[in-house]
């Protein structure tokens, strides 16, 4: 998922991915998780998990945890592209919590 935030949401959208992040990672069927950001525009904000299988997706999108990513999304100034495949189509670098 790629979101794009505005300067007054960054920080809220950021603090709910990390948020989100912890728990998503030690699930089981969780391969990763990252947060990233565009070399080329700071507001791009990449927010990657990668699944076993899609049981796995389902389960953790079942959860009241995803909920909290909706609210993220739903702070971002754009709707998110959200791809089911693993990807980096910019050049960007991992934010540390």
């Amino acid at each position: 998922m790629v979101m794009t935030g505005g300067l007054k949401n960054e920080g809220p959208v950021l603090e709910i991915l990390f948020f989100v992040k912890g728990p998503t990672v030690i699930k089981g069927g969780c391969i990763g998780c990252g947060i990233y950001q565009d070399l080329q525009n700071d507001h791009i904000i990449t927010y990657e998990k990668v699944w076993q299988n899609k049981e796995n997706l389902y389960n953790h999108i079942r959860l009241a945890l995803y909920r909290n990513l909706l609210a993220a999304i739903d702070m971002a100034s754009e709707p998110p592209e959200i791809c089911n495949q693993p990807h980096h189509s910019f050049p960007s670098i991992p934010f540390n919590n």
